[in-house]
């Protein structure tokens, strides 16, 4: 005959004492904001407290920015980097005509400043189409 090994979690236990009236255990309410995913429209818990974050829906798995400031900022940070990049890219090219064409080791410095433009006007491209999920804010 087997002998089975139960276990069993018990809460917290709260002593009773003939002073104090045992008070029943009240659920403790999550943390968070109630978002509204930007993809699905279904509403999830998102457990940090800063709006400036992205999240991962529970419900269809794309990932979204809550609230709109994050992405805004970082579009035109990457905007602002890749046009420098591509007036770098142009400067040199045009400044480095004569001395690239005896020393072709210079067309290398000008393929990096275009391609770091180019990648950041990517990126910029991308924060400025991701999808933003809103808090929801209830007044109960």
């Amino acid at each position: 005959m087997k002998l089975r090994r139960r276990i069993i979690n018990l809460g917290p236990v709260m002593l009773i004492s003939e002073e104090q009236p045992a008070q029943p255990a009240v659920p403790t309410q999550p943390e968070g904001a109630r978002v509204a995913c930007g993809h699905c429209g279904n509403t999830f818990l998102w457990m940090e407290l800063r709006f400036n974050t992205l999240a991962k829906c529970p419900h269809c798995k794309k990932i979204s920015s809550v609230g709109c400031a994050l992405p805004r900022r970082r579009c035109c940070a990457y905007i602002a980097i890749g046009m420098l990049c591509f007036f770098i890219g142009v400067g040199l090219t045009v400044g480095t005509q004569d001395f690239a064409r005896r020393f072709h080791a210079t067309y290398v410095l000008w393929a990096i400043a275009y391609l770091l433009g180019s990648i950041c006007l990517i990126r910029a491209c991308y924060w400025g189409a991701i999808r933003v999920s809103y808090p929801e804010h209830s007044f109960a």
